[in-house]
C-alpha cells in the first residue's frame, strides 16, 4: 500500500527550477531514500511535503489524501512529522520539554479546561508525559531529561530532535540528514535505530542524506534527483551501479561506494 505519492512535483524560485516535474511513490512500511548532488532539490522536495513550500504544480498524496494546500501544523496533524538539515531545538528547555513540544497535536483540551485543571486536561497531560518518557528511553536520553538543550551533546541534540518528531506519533518521518556532523560509530548507531523505528514504532520513513554507506545499507528504494530532475530510482544495488547516477555524482568511470 502507498503511504505517500509525489505527482509531478515542480517548484521554481526567482525563475530557477528548483524542483522539474519529480514523482515517486513511498510505499508503508518502508525506509525511501532521497540522495543527489548538493543543490539537486531534495530539502526543497521535503519542504512541499511538510508544507514549508507550496509548489508550482503537482501534488503530494499522504494516505490518498492532498496535503498539498496544507499548512505544517495541519501536515503534522495528518502525521507527518520531520527533523531538519539544521539542528531547531529551544535551547532553553529541557530535553523532556522540548519533547512534550512534540505532544501539541495531540492535546486535545480548551484553553477553559486547561485554565481549571479540569479532570480530562490533567489525564491527557498525564498520558503525554508518560508517552515522553518511553521516547526518552526508546533514545536512549532519560539520563539527561532535565537538562538544557544548549548543555547537550551535538550527538544527543541529535537525538532530541528526533525524539521531538516521534512525539508527533507519525505514521512518516521525513528525516533530513540525520547523519550530519556524526563520526562513523554514531552513523552506525542511528541506522539501527532508524531500523528499529520501522520495525518497532511502524513508521514509514523517507530521508535525504550524503552519507551513501549510510543510505545503501538502510534503505530498501532510493530515488535520485539531479538539477531538480528524477533520474533515477531503484534498489540500493541498482542506484548504486547506474551510470547517471555515478556521473551526477562522482563523473564518469567512478562508482558510488557502499562502504
Amino acid at each position: 500500500m502507498a503511504r505517500l505519492q509525489v505527482e509531478q512535483l515542480s517548484i521554481s524560485f526567482g525563475g530557477l527550477k528548483a524542483v522539474d516535474n519529480v514523482s515517486f511513490t513511498i510505499e508503508d512500511g518502508a525506509i525511501h531514500g532521497l540522495i543527489g548532488p548538493n543543490g539537486a532539490g531534495k530539502t526543497a522536495i521535503f519542504n512541499c511535503i511538510s508544507g514549508v513550500y507550496q509548489p508550482d504544480r503537482g501534488r503530494v498524496l499522504f494516505d490518498d489524501h492532498d496535503l498539498t494546500p496544507l499548512q505544517p501544523h495541519e501536515v503534522a496533524q495528518r502525521g507527518v512529522a520531520r527533523t531538519f538539515q539544521n539542528i531547531e531545538l529551544f535551547q532553553n528547555m529541557t530535553a523532556f520539554e522540548n519533547v512534550m513540544v512534540g505532544r501539541h497535536v495531540h492535546m486535545k483540551s480548551s484553553l477553559f479546561a486547561g485554565a481549571f485543571a479540569l479532570p480530562g486536561v490533567r489525564n491527557e497531560e498525564r498520558q503525554s508525559r508518560k508517552r515522553v518518557l518511553e521516547i526518552l528511553d526508546f533514545l536512549k536520553l532519560s539520563d539527561v531529561q532535565h537538562h538544557l538543550a544548549s548543555s547537550l551533546s551535538f550527538g544527543h541534540q541529535k537525538m532530541l530532535e528526533l525524539g521531538r518528531a516521534l512525539a508527533l506519533e507519525p505514521k512518516l518521518l521525513l528525516l533530513d540528514e540525520p547523519a550530519s556532523g556524526m563520526n562513523t560509530q554514531e552513523t552506525t548507531a542511528l541506522r539501527l535505530l532508524i531500523d528499529d523505528i520501522r520495525t518497532r514504532l511502524g513508521v514509514t520513513v523517507f530521508l535525504v542524506e550524503h552519507d551513501m554507506g549510510l543510505v545503501m545499507k538502510l534503505c530498501d528504494r532510493i530515488s535520485v534527483i539531479n538539477f531538480g530532475v528524477k533520474i533515477a530510482e531503484g534498489t540500493p544495488q541498482a542506484i548504486q551501479n547506474n551510470p547517471d547516477v555515478i556521473e551526477a555524482y562522482l563523473g564518469e568511470g567512478t562508482s558510488v561506494a557502499d562502504d
